[in-house]
């Protein structure tokens, strides 16, 4: 076992980062939900959905969150209601692009078997909407910003019928208002088409 050398005001520092990054965080979401509304999207997932681990250690740090948005003028009263939508997520995700090192906010349309939801996606369900598009299993397209994603039927049936999907990365720090969040999240799932 080797522990790595660490200075303790850099610690200090790193956590301090951490914690703003993640205020700044529930204010996108917030306002993502705000200016959703007006948009005539509401949420079906009222808490950001995200991978935590105890026993692994990267599961420690949050880095990747997703939200889902369905096109209603009122909220959905049932799972049933949900099912007839499509469904669009906003994926953050703070490791973002390797290349470029920067953190990337996404886009989707996902377009799953509804059959196989009994029940509203739950936070622990980060995994089936993460997975289509690192995950192993799915034909997983990226040209530049923009993905789609497939699924066999054997990938389709473990991952809630999930069927396919298509999204558009944009830059994180490129969403800065109201005004981008409007433009570059709800006016853009308007141009998401399978």
């Amino acid at each position: 076992m080797s522990i790595k050398p660490s200075n303790g005001e850099s610690v200090v520092q790193a956590k301090n980062i951490i914690i703003e990054t993640y205020e700044n965080l529930s204010i996108l979401f917030s306002e993502l939900d705000r200016v959703g509304e007006q948009e005539g999207y509401v949420t079906i997932t009222p808490r950001f959905m995200r991978y935590k681990s105890d026993t692994d250690y990267t599961g420690w740090l949050t880095t990747n969150f997703i939200k889902l948005y369905v096109k209603a003028t009122n909220p959905p009263a049932s799972i049933e209601e949900i099912r007839e939508l499509p469904w669009y997520g906003v994926m953050v995700d703070l490791n973002g692009d390797e290349e470029e090192k920067i953190p990337l906010l996404t886009i989707v349309q996902y377009k799953y078997d509804q059959t196989y939801w009994r029940r509203l996606p739950a936070v622990s369900d980060h995994w089936a909407f993460w997975a289509p598009f690192f995950g192993d299993g799915f034909e997983i397209n990226n040209d530049g910003r923009e993905w789609s994603s497939t699924s066999s039927e054997g990938v389709r049936k473990k991952h809630y019928g999930f069927e396919k999907a298509i999204a558009i990365d944009i830059p994180l720090f490129e969403v800065k208002s109201p005004e981008d969040i409007r433009i570059k999240v709800f006016e853009g799932f308007d141009k998401l088409k399978f």
